[in-house]
């Protein structure tokens, strides 16, 4: 599962959200929007079993993302997109 959030003082609308098309990467289902969370969701499989980056598009704006599949723990980039890009939550309603 790919998730994408905008902050909430982001300008943009989630609903322009687009995971750019890639033979490494198949695309499951989605997206899905979710306007009142300012999010994006797409179910995704790596056709590897490494790190994959994976761009999305927003407003003729380009972010890589980097995914991780295998079958051991594998650390990708600590760091965020710059533009208005929120934090991953860490709660999930819990």
């Amino acid at each position: 599962m790919l998730a994408a959030y905008l902050s909430p003082g982001a300008s943009q609308d989630p609903g322009r959200l687009a995971l750019v098309p890639s033979s490494e990467v198949t695309l499951l289902a989605g997206p899905v929007r979710v306007p009142a969370q300012r999010m994006a969701c797409w179910k995704v499989r790596l056709e590897t079993t490494d790190c994959r980056p994976l761009e999305l598009t927003l407003d003729r704006q380009s972010f890589e993302k980097e995914l991780a599949a295998g079958n051991r723990y594998q650390p990708v980039s600590t760091t965020r997109s710059p533009l208005e890009w929120n934090p991953v939550p860490t709660d999930f309603g819990t």
